[in-house]
């Protein structure tokens, strides 16, 4: 007759008590794959004119509500994006700051404004900052590159600070120029989106809302 000790049964109650965990794990992890996250989005024109790529781009996964509005700066959009907050979506897209740095705003200002913005948001799963394409001129011909490039500089920094994630949307577009524009032109007048643009914009926000959702609380 086999007697089960005292430590054989703590160890066996143990490994059933383990067993149970990874299971609950890998359910809750189907689940939130199966549901959709709800997705809130706040653009300027780059945003307006990717919204219809962007939401098909999303559907399967996500529901999404996209508020971008044409020529808006950052502390612009701040009332669209406090009836967003108060929704309290799963996740947060901003992609706005081309049009401070086309405005001749401040960029230590813009810096803020964006931190203001992303705050609103700091309790929801995931707050994601795009980057603005630093390869872009104003209508008069003006070279924006540098103020481009300190926003996007403030904007990674806070995202490091605060866990933000981003979606480097010039980075993107520096090595998509580097390798000749190898499908065409990503915008029609170096700010807004081609068709090819907007699908690789939507893209590069799928990738990071997607893992999002699927990342354990």
């Amino acid at each position: 007759m086999t007697t089960t000790t005292p430590r054989s049964r703590v160890l066996t109650l143990v490994g059933v008590v383990v067993v149970l965990v990874v299971l609950l794990a890998a359910g809750l992890f189907v689940l939130r794959a199966i549901n959709k996250d709800r997705v809130a989005v706040i653009g300027d024109s780059i945003m307006a004119l990717t919204d219809p790529v962007l939401r098909a781009t999303l559907a399967s996964q996500h529901n999404v509500d996209i508020r971008a509005v044409g020529g808006m700066e950052i502390a612009q959009m701040d009332a669209p994006a406090d009836e967003l907050a108060a929704t309290k979506p799963d996740q947060v897209v901003i992609d706005l700051g081309t049009n401070d740095v086309i405005h001749g705003k401040d960029m230590a200002t813009a810096a803020k404004d964006i931190e203001a913005m992303a705050a609103k948001f700091a309790g929801n799963r995931c707050v994601h900052l795009v980057t603005v394409n630093e390869g872009f001129f104003s209508t008069e011909g003006k070279d924006l590159t540098t103020p481009a490039r300190q926003l996007n500089a403030s904007i990674r920094s806070l995202a490091l600070a605060k866990g933000y994630h981003i979606v480097d949307w010039a980075d993107i577009a520096a090595k998509y120029t580097a390798a000749k524009e190898p499908n065409g032109s990503l915008t029609s007048d170096t700010i807004h989106p081609t068709d090819l643009g907007q699908h690789m914009l939507a893209d590069a926000v799928r990738e990071s809302v997607d893992l999002c959702k699927l990342v354990p609380l």
